[in-house]
Order: structure tokens, then sequence, then C-alpha cells
């Protein structure tokens, strides 16, 4: 058989070679393949190798999240790692790092124990301003309520944190958010109460609120009410 036979028997079973309905030779198919192969991979196709053949190109992997990096972050100041550890993930992050990389060191950083705490030393104040709850007069004239904490277990214990109360809907103690204040707010609100009266300002509070000024548990009795301080509070503090 000739070439031309051949080639006759053959347009005769697949039809005529146009655009509308192509012949897809073995080379293309591979192509084709390939292609399809590199976008299902989320990667690009490479035109040709440097031999020259067609092959498909590396994923594109995605990067990492900003959530991802400053959780990262966050994690290499906190956690006890060698130092040199620490430098070499820091350029990592600068560089360039994958999101499956930087799933890989969250979870390997979080195995980590934290290092020791380089929190400052507690902050002087006065000391004859027992830990409790306060109400005291503002300087547009309403009242005015404080919660002062004096720690003496745990990591924060010797620190002194005043508060001011707010309410912020609902009932009880429960109900009311805490601000938190500046050094000077809080030395200021401390003298306040000190001026004020230690005992007056805590009975203050029970009264407007119905709660312990000292404890905070709520007052059911009349002369617990009367005082605005429970008869353990008031037995352990001498008022």
């Amino acid at each position: 058989m000739t070439d031309e036979e051949r080639a006759r028997i053959l347009r005769s079973i697949t039809g005529p070679r146009s655009v509308g309905n192509p012949i897809e030779t073995a080379a293309e198919r591979a192509g084709r393949e390939d292609r399809e192969r590199a976008e299902a991979a989320g990667g690009s196709y490479g035109d040709r190798g440097a031999d020259g053949s067609r092959g498909v190109g590396e994923a594109e992997l995605p990067p990492a999240t900003d959530k991802q990096i400053k959780f990262i972050r966050s994690l290499l100041d906190e956690r006890a790692i060698p130092e040199r550890e620490e430098r070499e993930n820091r350029e990592r992050l600068e560089t360039g790092m994958t999101k499956a990389d930087a799933s890989a060191l969250i979870s390997q950083l979080l195995e980590q124990p934290k290092a020791r705490s380089t929190r400052r030393a507690p902050v002087e104040f006065r000391d004859d301003v027992p830990a409790g709850r306060y109400a005291i007069t503002g300087d547009d004239g309403s009242t005015v309520f404080y919660k002062v904490d004096r720690p003496t277990e745990g990591d924060w214990a010797g620190y002194v944190f005043v508060r001011m109360l707010v309410a912020q809907g609902g009932h009880g103690l429960a109900a009311l958010g805490q601000v938190k204040l500046g050094v000077p707010q809080q030395r200021s609100v401390l003298d306040r109460i000190a001026e004020a009266g230690v005992a007056e300002s805590s009975a203050r509070f029970g009264h407007d609120l119905g709660h312990c000024g000292v404890c905070g548990r709520e007052l059911t009795k009349d002369e617990s009410i009367a005082r605005g301080i429970g008869p353990v509070c008031a037995e352990k503090m001498g008022w």
C-alpha cells in the first residue's frame, strides 16, 4: 500500500483535518493532558523545558496568610527557642513562606515551652487602700465605681490594679465592665478614695449597688445592707 492510499484511508476514518474538526495527534494529546494536570495542581504549564520538551511547570503553592505570619511572630516572641533557630525562622518570614510551611511551623512552635516572663517590676502605689470595691464622687458630681486588686499569689503578686466599673446592661456585678486606667489615673483614684475615707467609700459601693464593698457578694440581710458590707468582711477589715 502506498503512502497516498494509506492517507486516503486515514482521512476516510477520521474526516478531514480542519479548524472546525481538528485531528488531535498523540503529541498534542500529551500536551493537553500536561496542561490539565498543571491546572489541577494550581501551577502553570511550562511551554518547553531546557531540552525543548514540553512538561508540567512547578505548581505555585499559596503563600502564608497575614494572620499566620502575625501569629508566628507572636509565638517567636513568647516561646523559649534557641536564638539561632528564632533568627532563622524570622528570616524565613521575610523571604517568603508557603501556607503549608507556616502551618507546620506554628504547630512546631506551639509545642515549645513559654519563655520566662520579662514583665516589668510592679509600680509603687500607696498601700493604705486595700483591695476591694469603692464608690466616690466624680468630677461631674456623679458617682463613679472602682475596683482595686492587690494579688498576693501567682505571676501578678505584688502588683496593684485600679479599674473603673461601668454598666454594660444586665443585672448584678457581672453586668459591670472593667475599664483599665493609666498609672497617673490609678494614683489619682487611690488618693481620692483615701481622702473620702476607705471604709466610707467601700460602704457607699454596697449602699448603691447592693453588693459587699469588699468581696462583691450580694447583700441580703438588713444589717449588711445598711452597712454596705457583709459581716465577715466587716470583721476582717475592722470596720
